[in-house]
């Protein structure tokens, strides 16, 4: 009776490595992360990507718990592949502490002009203001501001949310 308990901690202590569900999967890594199991959340963001998953988020998170377990190999690999991706806040990529072991790699500067074409390719296609808004609240603690949200209605009442990056931006 012992075995099949220790069995059973052992399958329950593994269960967010075999997470099947997206949600579940990127809940546990975050998780992982909150925990400082970078090497974890690490193997667990990657899975995700192996999954198909091309979500900028998942790209960024995999790179910083890839900095913070000291692998700088794979670290820089997710943030090219971020930087590929429909990835947009250069600013707050810049200031993340997570990277910030980074900053001395001789590829840290290529990275952050990736990132910074990239976003710039983005904005071409955005209303500034609409996208303006949209970084002020991802910046924000609470990921929304009040004040933002009274900006967006004009500008949405004198239809101008023109893309589809202006629709995401503006819900």
């Amino acid at each position: 009776m012992k075995s099949i308990y220790i069995g059973i901690a052992i399958l329950l202590s593994s269960w967010n490595i075999y997470a099947e569900n997206f949600a579940d999967l990127f809940w546990h890594a975050h998780i992982a992360y909150k925990r400082h199991q970078y090497s974890t959340c690490s193997q667990m963001y990657e899975s995700l990507v192996k999954k198909g998953s091309k979500d900028p988020d998942v790209l960024y998170n995999a790179a910083g718990c890839f900095a913070l377990d000291g692998k700088k190999d794979l670290a820089f690999d997710y943030i090219n592949k971020m930087c590929s991706s429909d990835f947009i806040d250069v600013q707050g990529f810049l200031l993340e502490d997570d990277f910030k072991v980074l900053h001395q790699d001789a590829r840290w500067q290529s990275a952050v002009g990736k990132c910074q074409a990239a976003e710039q390719n983005h904005v071409t296609h955005c209303n500034p203001q609409v996208y303006g808004l949209y970084l002020a609240m991802l910046r924000s603690p609470d990921h929304w501001l009040p004040s933002s949200r009274d900006k967006l209605i004009p500008l949405i009442s004198a239809k101008q949310l023109h893309s589809a990056f202006d629709h995401f931006h503006a819900a």
